[in-house]
């Protein structure tokens, strides 16, 4: 049951990947603005890095209690 957990942490954390050069076609960025979107996910790496982590955990913390809930009466 608790690799059930771990599972679903990791599917919640790969949704978030913030990556915005590979949403938009190649012929849409120029030269310039590939290198603001890469010194933007540089600086601010860390602060989405314990984004996804805090919403990851919030994410199994509200699983558990769902379980708990569920199956008070069992």
């Amino acid at each position: 049951a608790s690799y059930a957990q771990v599972i679903k942490l990791s599917l919640v954390s790969a949704q978030t990947g913030f990556d915005v050069a590979q949403t938009l076609a190649v012929s849409q960025l120029r030269e310039s603005h590939a290198k603001k979107l890469i010194e933007m996910r540089k600086s601010l790496g860390g602060i989405f890095g314990r984004v996804t982590l805090y919403t990851a955990a919030e994410c199994v913390k509200g699983q558990v209690i769902h379980e708990l809930c569920e199956y008070q009466f069992a």
